[in-house]
């Protein structure tokens, strides 16, 4: 499992719940899941399975990147 922290302005006590939420909305449009965790719900766990091929791995960390820059871009 990994996990990616999202906070405002690089404050670890600043939770940015808000971007965490979008991203995950905009990825399952593309088909991809993502877990949001945390107690602010600020935090997105990516699990994996152990025999995932390499290619959709990518695939899916694509997605996590270009919605993301999506999702920057337009705040």
């Amino acid at each position: 499992m990994q996990a990616i922290e999202f906070v405002e302005n690089k404050d670890p006590e600043s939770p940015d719940s808000q971007t965490a939420s979008q991203l995950i909305k905009a990825c399952l449009k593309r088909g991809l899941i993502l877990l949001s965790a945390g107690t602010n719900k600020n935090v997105i766990r990516i699990l994996t399975p152990l025999i995932i091929s390499e290619e959709l791995l990518d695939k899916g960390l694509t997605i996590i990147e270009e919605e993301l820059i999506n999702i920057t871009n337009s705040n």
